[in-house]
């Protein structure tokens, strides 16, 4: 379960979401729980979550990005230039 009520930022909360429904939950919970330095065991529990809601915003969207743009570029068949895509992203966290 992603516990996305207990995480504070809504835009956080709604990417892990979104990205849950592609990848599926476990796989979600790990990238985030690698992004924070956690143990990755699949599973969001008190650690977890107050390490994300004590985290700074850009930085960590900024990783989260990264993930999605590695997940997405390892399922898919299209030619995306991953550093144009991920240019773009940071640009936009400016």
């Amino acid at each position: 379960k992603l516990k996305g009520d207990m995480i504070e930022d809504s835009l956080i909360s709604e990417i892990l979401f979104v990205f849950s429904v592609r990848a599926g939950k476990r796989v979600v919970i790990k990238k985030l729980q690698r992004i924070l330095d956690v143990k990755q065991d699949g599973l969001i529990g008190d650690i977890t979550i107050n390490k994300l809601n004590s985290t700074h915003r850009n930085t960590f969207i900024f990783q989260l990005l990264l993930e999605l743009i590695e997940f997405y570029t390892n399922v898919s068949d299209n030619s995306i230039r991953r550093d144009e895509v991920i240019d773009y992203y940071y640009k936009s966290l400016r």
